[in-house]
């Protein structure tokens, strides 16, 4: 598919194995993992609780959404630890 170029010098190669192991860990995390919201509150939570946790949590948004905002978080964490200009960007 790609020509694999010795240390990983061949960008297209390395982005796209960038975003698919980022995708592969925000399905196995995020999509396929535990009921945050349900964790959070317990199991005595009201229905309406739970989805106002999942509202909060934005489990309520489509997955190409929600894989948007996981990869923004990770590049603003990832980014403010290994790139000093990016510590300017305003948190909510």
């Amino acid at each position: 598919m790609f020509p694999i170029k010795i240390r990983g010098y061949n960008p297209l190669y390395n982005i796209s194995l960038f975003f698919g192991v980022t995708f592969f860990t925000f399905l196995a995390l995020f999509y396929f993992g535990p009921d945050m919201a349900y964790q959070k509150l317990g199991k005595n939570a009201t229905q309406e609780d739970l989805e106002r946790e999942r509202e909060k949590q934005g489990y309520n948004k489509s997955l190409p959404t929600r894989y948007g905002l996981f990869l923004y978080s990770y590049i603003v964490l990832y980014g403010r630890i290994y790139l000093p200009g990016l510590n300017k960007i305003k948190s909510e």
